[in-house]
C-alpha cells in the first residue's frame, strides 16, 4: 500500500530537547606589545643583488632602443637636408644621440661630395696632365667647400681633402709619366724609321761601307733601340717587331744595291736568288 504525501507545517516545529552550548573563543591580545614601526622582512642579500642587476638590465635595453630611435632620427633629418642640422638637439641623452646621428650623417655626405668633385677635377685634368692645373683648381674648390662646413668639422675635412688631393695628384703625375714615355717612345721609333730609310739609302747607292754616316746611323739606331728597352719598358715583343721593320726597310735598301750590281749576271743572280729563298741572304744584326 503506498503512503500518502504528508503537507509539511507551515512554522516548522524546533526540537528543545538535546541542545548544547558552544563557547565562542575570544582573544584579549596575548603577549603582543603594539609597536610604532613596521619591521621589514630580512630577505637574503644575493636575492636583493638579482633583482638590482636585473632592474639595471632592463633600464640599460630601455636607455639603448631610445638613444638608437634618436640617433636614426637624426640620420634621417640630415639626410633631407642640405644645411647642417646638428645644433637642433637637447643636452639630454637621445639629443646627444640625435646629435650623433646627424654627424655621422653630414660627414658621409660631404665626404662623398668632396671625393665625387675631386675625381671630376681630375678627370678635366687627366688628358693634359697639367698638375699646376689641377692643384690650383683643387684649393679653389676647397675654399668654397670648407666656407660652408661647421668649424667643429675642419680639421676632419682638411685631412680628408688632403688625402683624397694627393692621392689625385699622383694619379696624374703617374699618367703624365706614362704620356711622356708613350710620347718618348713614339718619338724615337719615329726617328729610327727616318734613320732606317737613310741607311737603306746610302746602301742602295754606295753599298755597306764604313763611311762615318753610315756607322753613326748604325750607333744611334741600335742606342735608340736598347733606349726602348732600359728607359721605355717597351716589351720584347714589341721591340722584336720594331727591328723587324727596321731591317726590313734597310734590306731593300741593300737588295737593291745587289740587285744593281749583278742583274746583267745571269748565274750570280740566281745564285742570290736562291740564297734568299734559303734565308742565307741578310744584312747582319742590327743589334738590341
Amino acid at each position: 500500500m503506498s503512503r500518502i504525501p504528508q503537507t509539511p507545517p507551515s512554522n516548522p516545529v524546533v526540537p528543545q530537547n538535546n541542545r548544547r552550548r558552544v563557547d565562542v573563543p575570544t582573544y584579549s591580545g596575548g603577549q603582543l606589545t603594539p609597536r610604532e614601526n613596521l619591521t621589514m622582512p630580512n630577505y637574503n642579500t644575493q636575492a636583493l643583488g638579482m633583482v638590482e642587476q636585473l632592474t639595471n638590465t632592463v633600464t640599460d635595453i630601455d636607455r639603448t632602443i631610445a638613444t638608437d630611435i634618436a640617433k636614426t632620427k637624426g640620420e634621417k633629418a640630415q639626410s633631407i637636408s642640405k644645411e647642417y642640422v646638428g645644433n637642433r638637439f637637447n643636452f639630454s641623452l637621445t639629443g646627444q644621440a640625435y646629435k650623433q646621428g646627424v654627424d655621422a650623417k653630414f660627414v658621409s655626405q660631404k665626404e662623398t661630395e668632396l671625393e665625387n668633385e675631386l675625381l671630376k677635377l681630375r678627370s678635366d685634368f687627366l688628358e693634359t696632365t697639367d698638375t699646376a692645373g689641377y692643384t690650383k683648381a683643387a684649393e679653389n674648390y676647397k675654399n668654397k667647400f670648407m666656407s660652408a662646413i661647421p668649424e667643429q668639422f675642419f680639421g676632419d675635412f682638411n685631412t680628408y681633402f688632403d688625402k683624397k688631393n694627393t692621392l689625385n695628384i699622383t694619379q696624374l703625375e703617374i699618367k703624365k709619366r706614362e704620356k711622356e714615355m708613350i710620347d718618348g717612345s713614339f718619338q724615337l721609333t719615329e726617328q729610327n724609321k727616318t734613320i732606317a730609310d737613310r741607311i737603306a739609302q746610302n746602301i742602295r747607292y754606295q753599298g755597306i761601307s764604313t763611311s762615318e754616316t753610315l756607322i753613326d746611323d748604325f750607333a744611334i739606331l741600335n742606342r735608340n733601340n736598347k733606349a726602348q728597352k732600359d728607359i721605355f719598358g717597351l716589351s720584347l715583343e714589341d721591340r722584336t717587331k720594331l727591328r723587324s721593320e727596321q731591317k726590313r726597310i734597310i734590306s731593300e735598301g741593300a737588295a737593291a744595291h745587289v740587285y744593281e750590281q749583278i742583274k746583267d749576271t745571269p748565274g750570280a743572280y740566281d745564285a742570290w736568288i736562291d740564297q734568299i729563298a734559303k734565308g742565307e741572304w741578310n744584312v747582319g744584326d742590327l743589334g738590341d
